[in-house]
């Protein structure tokens, strides 16, 4: 096995290891909470947002990051949609223009 290999099985099992405990201190934070209701989203939030516990669960879950993911998305969309700026075009063009050519 090359090292390569056995990094990338460290860090897969480290990152799944993470995320278990992860959700386990969002569960234990949210259940010990009172009662979250629909009704009241605002105050559920709030809620949420003070409790130290389910803030560093959510921290290190994986969650986050596909709410940023999203919110990039939505950025580009728009840019591509209301000035036809296309994003991923000119970050293509950027990483084509900074990397070093080794030939």
């Amino acid at each position: 096995m090359s090292i390569s290999t056995a990094v990338a099985i460290v860090l897969a099992a480290l990152s799944t290891t993470i995320t278990s405990l992860a959700y386990l201190r969002e569960h234990d934070a949210a259940a010990a909470l009172p009662v979250l209701s629909m009704r009241r989203p605002l105050h559920s939030l709030r809620l949420l947002l003070s409790d130290r516990s389910w803030l560093v669960g959510f921290a290190l879950g994986p969650a986050w990051l596909g709410l940023v993911a999203t919110a990039a998305a939505l950025a580009a969309a728009f840019l591509n949609a209301a000035f036809g700026y296309c994003l991923g075009c000119e970050m293509y063009l950027l990483v084509r223009r900074v990397t070093v050519r080794t030939e």
